[in-house]
């Protein structure tokens, strides 16, 4: 008997012992498992830190805390939160890297799209540093579409893009400002004709006065004002320049006066008998009431409108531009009639590209930059909804008929007001 309780107590003290050791030996390899978890998701959070995470800081107090815990003995349920916590953790900082990620590139691709748009729209400007801008965007579309990539890259590449487009804003604003200055000298020019040919009359000292000043006016500004002025300034000068002393002179200026009321009286007569007999009712008003002549473009409608001292004297259906090529709204002035004008698309020059155009118009009349009615000899049809996918590139496409009346009767200066 006693022989089977010291076999049973050798048995249990040996059961005790491995029991012991294999419980140390766990702690010692949770320890170790917990440690190099840990260590796993702490050297994870600087790679990414060094690489452009901005949320490193409230990540660090996390991996602090449970860094804290493991320098005390802890029971087996705490080594096991600590492998978890470092788990979900690293999981957690993927999502939060992956989200940061995806918004910076959606940045970087904001600024290619940004600067792919000013360089189409910009192409038949003479940039000096072309080349240099469509490599910088080439480079920018590399970083966006390869592997392993940093947010610090992107960031970097995003500001390096948002700087050259900077640059060519304010290059091509300096060649808009010197092709204005140059506008500016070739309306002397135009003043000098103009003066040559009311000094040939009697009667129009006023006149002749007018343009003198207007010729001392822009000599001043290009003897150095000019250049301080800036785009809007100068445009608006242009704007107001020398056309607006163009009149007959007064021996026909009652004959053209009579032939012209006549004229207006036969309009009205028309655009009221066309009215009645397509139905097409009421036109709107004249957003411009008191303006002499206005021509009004309303989008929604797709119609435009001629009125002549507050009388509708035409509507006719247009086409305006399409989604993406929006026609501007705003209150504009015709300052130019051209015929025979060569429009080519300023977007591209692939012939294969369904941005590009190459056409030559009867009539043109632009109102602001490079939009303008004109007639449009490929369309059949006008108006109606078809304009937001089949519509121009911004330009008032309008019938031959329509766009030969407006440009008999409107003059340089006339308004035109699109909403």
């Amino acid at each position: 008997m006693e022989n089977f309780e010291k076999k049973v107590e050798k048995i249990l003290t040996i059961f005790f012992v491995i029991l012991f050791s294999l419980t140390f030996l766990a702690y010692i390899v949770l320890f170790g498992i917990a440690n190099l978890k840990i260590a796993s998701a702490e050297k994870k959070l600087i790679f990414e830190e060094k690489n452009g995470f901005e949320d490193f800081e409230n990540f660090s107090k996390e991996i602090s805390e449970k860094k804290k815990f493991l320098k005390f003995p802890s029971s087996f349920p705490e080594f096991f939160s600590v492998i978890k916590f470092s788990d979900e953790f690293q999981k957690d900082l993927s999502r939060k890297v992956f989200d940061l990620k995806s918004s910076k590139k959606m940045e970087l691709n904001l600024a290619i799209l940004d600067m792919e748009t000013k360089l189409n729209y910009y192409d038949s400007f003479e940039i000096e540093n072309k080349d240099l801008y469509f490599s910088s965007l080439d480079y920018a579309k590399k970083i966006l579409t390869s592997e392993n990539l940093s947010i610090n890259d992107i960031s970097r590449e995003k500001n390096v893009l948002q700087r050259k487009n900077e640059d060519l804003e304010k290059e091509v604003e300096e060649i808009k400002h010197l092709l204005l200055v140059k506008s500016l000298e070739n309306s002397l020019v135009d003043a000098e004709k103009l003066l040559n040919y009311f000094s040939s009359f009697k009667g129009f000292s006023k006149e002749v006065e007018s343009i003198k000043n207007y010729q001392s006016e822009v000599k001043n500004l290009l003897s150095g004002k000019a250049n301080e002025m800036n785009f809007l300034e100068l445009k608006t000068f242009l704007e107001n320049s020398v056309y607006s002393f163009i009149e007959a002179p007064a021996s026909k200026k009652l004959e053209l006066d009579k032939e012209y009321q006549e004229k207006r009286k036969k309009w009205i007569k028309e655009e009221k008998e066309k009215r009645e007999k397509y139905k097409l009712g009421e036109a709107p008003k004249n957003p411009k009431e008191g303006t002499e002549k206005v021509i009004y473009v309303n989008l929604k409608t797709q119609r435009m409108y001629l009125y002549d001292q507050d009388e509708l004297i035409l509507s006719t259906p247009i086409t305006s531009g399409r989604s993406g090529f929006d026609t501007v709204k705003g209150d504009f002035k015709i300052y130019a009639k051209i015929t025979n004008k060569h429009l080519i698309s300023p977007f591209t020059k692939d012939k294969e590209s369904p941005l590009y155009y190459d056409l030559l118009v009867k009539y043109w009349m632009p109102f602001f930059e490079g939009y303008g009615i004109h007639d449009a000899y490929w369309r059949s049809v006008y108006g109606g909804p078809d304009y937001a996918w089949s519509g121009s590139h911004g330009c008032i496409n309008t019938p031959l008929d329509a766009v030969k009346f407006i440009w008999e009767w409107a003059e340089i200066g006339t308004s035109v007001y699109i909403d």
